[in-house]
């Protein structure tokens, strides 16, 4: 019976593995894609100089340079130069782009997919939806097979706990932090004032 659940929960965890890390893809590039506009406008704008300095560069390094420059005059050979970088600059931050909805739907497709929702309603039908993660495949995995309990339900009980223990440890070192940080800021209010009646007190 173990040695079937733990088969059962190795593929689950190399299933979720897996999910999860198409859900931190999904929604890096979810969010990428928000600040897409941002991010062209901040390339255009600081890289395209740059680049143009760069082209300008080359061009003079391989003697046809001089020849555009005094043809063209000096002004006009600088912002031919950047317009070209701006447009290789969009071209390659468009074709990104192209990628990222490219994922997206893929991502998604997946999720979407009758095989995706077969998997997940068979280990929600074992597991229960709460224990449908790779962290918690891999504690049940960890507890079951070092002979901690003899099955899923003692591994619930045993993962319950260690949550439960984390929330409060976590509790207690937010708690701590919080107290330090006021300590500092107090601190720091404290010393302000002595400087500033040590000045007032000078001045006088």
């Amino acid at each position: 019976m173990n040695e079937q659940l733990l088969q059962f929960l190795s593929a689950c965890k190399q299933n979720f593995d897996y999910f999860e890390g198409l859900e931190r893809s999904y929604g890096y590039t979810k969010q990428h894609s928000l600040s897409w506009i941002i991010i062209t406008i901040l390339k255009l704008v600081f890289l395209s100089p740059i680049f143009a300095c760069f082209l300008g560069w080359f061009l003079k390094l391989i003697y046809i340079g001089d020849y555009i420059d005094e043809f063209l005059g000096r002004n006009l050979f600088l912002g031919i130069l950047i317009a070209i970088s701006a447009i290789i600059i969009a071209i390659f931050t468009i074709r990104e782009r192209k990628d990222d909805v490219s994922t997206v739907k893929s991502i998604e497709h997946i999720f979407s997919s009758p095989q995706y929702q077969s998997f997940y309603q068979q280990a929600a039908s074992v597991l229960g939806e709460k224990y449908c993660t790779a962290h918690a495949c891999g504690k049940f995995l960890e507890y079951i097979s070092s002979g901690r309990c003899a099955d899923l339900m003692m591994a619930k009980n045993i993962y319950e706990q260690e949550l439960a223990q984390e929330r409060v440890e976590k509790a207690i070192r937010d708690r701590i932090s919080a107290d330090i940080a006021t300590e500092q800021r107090e601190q720091s209010e404290k010393e302000a004032t002595a400087a500033a009646e040590r000045n007032r007190m000078n001045n006088n």
